[in-house]
């Protein structure tokens, strides 16, 4: 739900592609290092047979870009019948019928407000290119990235949409950020492998290659809100 407008202390970006609309964090709509977690030094860890994670984003640029997606509002929740064709339910592992299984809570960075370099999907664009990319490259040689999808949010509640079921990735590599902690349940889980993860603090992404090899479950939530920063490479 879109908050009301003449809040104190919001900012007005001005002269947007449609209408000029105020913002919350201007901070965080400009690649900054600051915004990078320091734990990035220690790069990435391999939990799993090609699953990887890293610490990305600080605790508190992900507290910002909650705060800015709550306060811009536009979240959608339906079937993506284009980024989840491929879904494939196995009721031994999860219990869902197939529509239920499809849909999903979602809200694109292209809907926030940008002035022209300066919008959250240049943000994250930007680090992917300067922070995610050296990482995919390396672990896998004989990629390299020549396509980013428009990155998104996904929000888990539940009481809307609290879990996702057994579904494999359509793109290359797949990443997500974990954007917060302190919700009840929840988890990405690799039945293959047995693997759990969880986040132990806001900003740690997680990283895999697409396809049948890494089909994965996102665990229902029974308390709070989650978020995750969902990125694409090709």
């Amino acid at each position: 739900m879109r908050r009301p407008g003449n809040i104190a202390g919001n900012h007005w970006f001005g002269d947007f592609k449609e209408k000029p609309k105020k913002v919350l964090h201007p901070d965080i709509y400009a690649y900054s290092s600051k915004h990078i977690s320091p734990g990035i030094r220690k790069g990435v860890k391999e939990v799993a047979e090609q699953i990887y994670t890293f610490d990305l984003f600080t605790p508190e640029f992900c507290k910002k870009l909650i705060a800015e997606a709550e306060f811009q509002g536009g979240w959608s929740t339906g079937i993506d019948k284009a980024g989840f064709s491929g879904f494939g339910v196995l009721e031994d592992l999860f219990k869902s019928n197939k529509k239920e299984n499809e849909k999903d809570t979602t809200l694109s960075l292209e809907d926030f407000p940008s002035k022209g370099s300066l919008s959250l999907s240049n943000t994250i664009n930007q680090t992917s290119k300067r922070i995610v990319r050296p990482f995919v490259e390396k672990l896998w040689k004989s990629f390299a990235i020549s396509r980013y999808d428009q990155p998104y949010l996904l929000k888990y509640d539940p009481k809307v949409v609290n879990k996702m079921n057994l579904h494999n990735d359509q793109e290359t590599v797949a990443l997500v950020v974990y954007l917060n902690t302190g919700y009840e349940g929840g988890g990405t889980y690799f039945p293959r492998w047995k693997l759990k993860m969880q986040p132990e603090k806001a900003g740690q992404a997680a990283m895999w290659p697409g396809g049948v090899s890494h089909e994965h479950i996102g665990l229902p939530i029974t308390g709070g809100l989650r978020y995750l920063l969902c990125c694409a490479y090709y």
